[in-house]
């Protein structure tokens, strides 16, 4: 497992202390829910508006598998422009 990306066992684990998190994630094979439909993360991709700029392209509100709402933010990468990371 790599420490660095944030899973959805640590996500629980923060949330129990009642405390919030910012973490970047790792395109794996994860599914979120949105509008009551299944995606992986190059899925959600569609819903974001990449054009222009800007250094933040958007940002959906999803569920994971187990119900936890959480918010992807899709931002430009400052190393490689083209790359897009998600937090």
């Amino acid at each position: 497992m790599d420490t660095w990306f944030t899973t959805e066992p640590i996500l629980k684990e923060i949330l129990n202390t009642g405390i919030h998190a910012i973490g970047m994630v790792k395109q794996l094979k994860q599914r979120y829910t949105y509008n009551g439909r299944q995606y992986t993360l190059p899925g959600l991709k569609k819903f974001v508006d990449f054009s222009g700029a800007r250094n933040i392209f958007g940002s959906l509100i999803v569920t994971t598998k187990t119900g936890i709402p959480v918010k992807i933010v899709f931002v430009r990468n400052r190393n490689k422009k083209a790359n897009v990371s998600i937090f």
